[in-house]
């Protein structure tokens, strides 16, 4: 059920309760939608794990969106004002009825837990849903005020609701949803204000729930081989094979890995051959066409955005080699359980080439993409770097990672170095000097 906090953070706005003045009455009335009725998911239906992340409300500044009433015959004696700007909800006061309405209907919520010890963990969520309360409207009639009793209420209440849906692997809004719903009480009964919350809101997660854009998302079989995205036709980018690669030696293997920054983020990269191509991701370099290349020794390169694929998230930098050796790219997916080592800048340039081991844990299918998954240990800074096999060759690069309040947990992802080469369009060639 709405707690009380969350009635008072409509109420409020700044740094106190949104400006009441005597009522004038609201301009006109307003009808509330009629109710969803929602299509229950087929018991055979897989769906995709999600998790509520936040709510917030953003009204216009001195908007006028409700009226508080008293009396048998409900007088109106306050109009309420929106008082300030944007107003973020604790997630806390929304994630029971979010919870609630997935699950009788079929879908599958992290998160929610009632443990009063420990925060709810969500990192098991492939998506995270979040709302923002467009607009507001409400009369509340306390037909007892006039004795005290402000419990025993009636009235309307209804919500705009524009609602975002987020993949952590492909890091981005994959979906945009617009629900109007609310709920109308003729009869006056306990509960209250946060009541008249709780079924306006519940509404609103009906609607979205039951939109084609929230199923397409989240229900369906998960994606078999011929189903994943194929690489787009481009022209091939053709670079001579090495005559030397890297072996398992990390010491030099650290050399070969870069930092990269566009002037406002860092990341990694990694070298694949003596003509200075880096291999990296697409959000590391932005739109970025020249980045920062710094190398493990401190020098620093200018590197020249060759191409990028925005969806596969992988991009190709060309930059001075500086007399490195390069990777050598196995195209091979490596078999659960084989140890993996990423190499990178965690949380910037001043943690440089950190080595971090793990295991491969999963291969996944995640909005047609395919991702390896490791428990090695990755973070901000990591993306774009390479995950390498016992043998040294490169098998992935690092993309993402699910964190618990800023924590790493262990559910890293990793883009085949298949797909990234596929994806660019790069052909290696055997070239006789």
């Amino acid at each position: 059920m709405i707690t009380k906090g969350f009635v008072l953070a409509l109420l409020a706005a700044g740094t106190g309760l949104a400006v009441a003045v005597p009522s004038m009455g609201l301009a006109q009335s307003t009808s509330v939608p009629p109710q969803t009725n929602v299509i229950p998911l087929p018991i055979d239906s897989e769906t995709r794990p999600v998790a509520f992340s936040r709510v917030t409300a953003r009204l216009n500044r001195g908007q006028t969106w409700g009226q508080l009433q008293g009396g048998v015959l409900c007088l109106p004696f306050q109009t309420l004002v929106w008082g300030g700007g944007q107003v973020r909800i604790d997630t806390g006061e929304f994630d029971e009825v979010f919870k609630e309405e997935l699950e009788k209907t079929g879908f599958r919520v992290i998160g929610g837990t009632d443990n009063l010890f420990e925060e709810s963990d969500t990192s098991e969520a492939e998506y995270l849903v979040a709302g923002t309360v467009k607009q507001a409207s409400a009369k509340i009639c306390a037909i007892m005020a006039g004795f005290g009793d402000f419990d025993t209420i009636k009235g309307q209440i209804i919500f705009d609701i524009e609602w975002q849906v987020y993949s952590r692997l492909q890091r981005k809004v994959v979906a945009a949803i617009s629900t109007r719903g609310g709920v109308n009480r003729q009869k006056s009964g306990p509960g209250g204000p946060l009541m008249l919350f709780d079924e306006a809101f519940g509404e609103n997660v009906r609607q979205l729930i039951n939109s084609a854009e929230f199923r397409k998302v989240f229900v369906g079989k998960k994606l078999s081989e011929g189903e994943l995205i194929t690489a787009p036709k481009i022209a091939p980018f053709k670079y001579k094979k090495a005559a030397t690669y890297l072996g398992n030696s990390l010491e030099q293997s650290v050399g070969s890995v870069v930092s990269l920054s566009n002037g406002q983020s860092t990341g990694s990269g990694f070298l694949i051959s003596t003509e200075g191509l880096i291999l990296t991701n697409r959000h590391v370099v932005g739109d970025a066409n020249l980045v920062r290349v710094r190398w493990s020794d401190g020098a620093e390169t200018i590197g020249t955005v060759l191409r990028s694929d925005r969806g596969r998230d992988v991009a190709l930098v060309k930059t001075d080699n500086r007399s490195r050796l390069p990777f050598k790219l196995s195209q091979t997916i490596p078999e659960l359980g084989s140890t993996v080592r990423a190499i990178g800048s965690p949380f910037g340039m001043q943690f440089q080439g950190t080595v971090s081991q793990g295991v491969i844990s999963s291969s996944r299918i995640v909005g047609g993409f395919r991702y390896l998954q490791s428990d090695v240990a990755v973070n901000p800074g990591n993306s774009g770097g390479p995950l390498l096999d016992n043998e040294g060759k490169v098998v992935g690069i690092t993309v993402s990672g699910l964190q618990v309040s800023g924590a790493q947990v262990g559910v890293n992802f990793f883009i085949p170095i298949s797909e990234a080469v596929s994806f660019l369009g790069l052909i290696e060639e055997d070239v006789t000097e």
